[in-house]
């Protein structure tokens, strides 16, 4: 039997270091009608992926969603006519588009987390670095879909 748990970063002091929980959200359709009905409004972070022809999913954002909440800012970059970048709007216009998300209400923890994220993930990433509030940062991700970033 499966236990349900809400996609929320849980955090665990022990100084001068910290633990960070990202339960993620089940893995949704990005498409404007899902989101609007089971993105929640609120801060957190998502990520957003696309399908490529071998049915694997590749990652394209993954943003901090602070003021407006994971809702406005997903329907936002998920959206090819507010999208500048030439390459990331054929994608939105061509390709079948899935997000996830995990809710904290926490920007210091959120930019702990994602940072170790993009780190992970993109290479020379300087965009966010760590809030220096820990000596060390330790990281597990807990994903219904099984798919993990770290």
């Amino acid at each position: 039997m499966q236990v349900e748990t809400k996609p929320v970063i849980k955090k665990k002091v022990i100084p001068p270091d910290a633990q960070f929980t990202v339960h993620w959200s089940p893995i949704l359709p990005g498409d404007r009608f899902t989101i609007r009905q089971k993105v929640p409004s609120m801060s957190g972070i998502y990520q957003l992926f696309y399908q490529d022809p071998y049915k694997k999913l590749v990652l394209i954002d993954m943003d901090i969603a602070w003021y407006g909440g994971l809702r406005a800012n997903l329907r936002d970059f998920s959206d090819p006519d507010k999208e500048r970048d030439p390459k990331i709007k054929e994608i939105l216009e061509s390709k079948k588009l899935f997000c996830r998300y995990t809710l904290s209400e926490s920007f210091r923890d959120l930019t702990d987390v994602l940072s170790l994220l993009a780190m992970e993930e993109f290479e020379n990433w300087e965009e966010f670095e760590t809030t220096g509030r820990y000596e060390h940062i330790f990281l597990i991700e807990d994903s219904p879909n099984k798919i993990v970033t770290i």
